[in-house]
């Protein structure tokens, strides 16, 4: 008889290996399933909408009377945005503005801003909305963020001239 034979061959390992192997698989399936799935109730946007809501256009076409009464909301929701300069400043400009980076003048150093300050204001809008680069240092298109207005980046330019002057 053969040395297999007497053991009982690989036919036993390779079973467990396979029945091992199945059973460690299903747990994980199982743990996947139970912690990490997302049932269709527990979205959001499945619950707090109806069948129809679903369905509905994204946009309306408004005519007459209801297009002027539009207009006039939307009119009344600009003016009434006000643009906070300080608050521009301190989450786009200071991170550079505050600590000089790329030779950026510092806000608040007198001496650094005064020869920017005396070209004007419409001089500083345009280095700041359009960027800048000079022999002292660079700036990007109103400081690397796109997304601002010109009118946010205006009102950081008169924030940071008013700590400087």
């Amino acid at each position: 008889m053969s040395d297999q034979n007497k053991s009982g061959g690989l036919l036993p390992i390779v079973t467990g290996v396979i029945l091992v192997g199945g059973t460690i698989l299903v747990a994980v399936l199982g743990v996947i399933t139970l912690f990490g799935g997302e049932e269709l109730g527990d979205d959001p946007y499945y619950d707090n909408f109806s069948m129809k809501e679903r369905i509905e256009p994204v946009g309306k076409i408004a005519s007459g009377a209801d297009a002027a009464a539009s207009a006039a909301v939307e009119t009344a929701a600009v003016e009434e945005e006000v643009i906070d300069g300080k608050a521009t400043y301190e989450s786009v400009c200071a991170m550079c503005h505050g600590t000089g980076i790329a030779g950026a003048p510092k806000a608040g150093d007198a001496a650094a801003w005064s020869d920017r300050i005396a070209k004007g204001n419409d001089a500083l809008y345009v280095s700041a909305i359009s960027g800048f680069q000079g022999s002292t240092g660079m700036m990007p298109a109103k400081g690397g963020r796109a997304d601002l207005s010109d009118e946010a980046v205006k009102a950081a330019v008169d924030h940071m001239v008013g700590l400087s002057q």
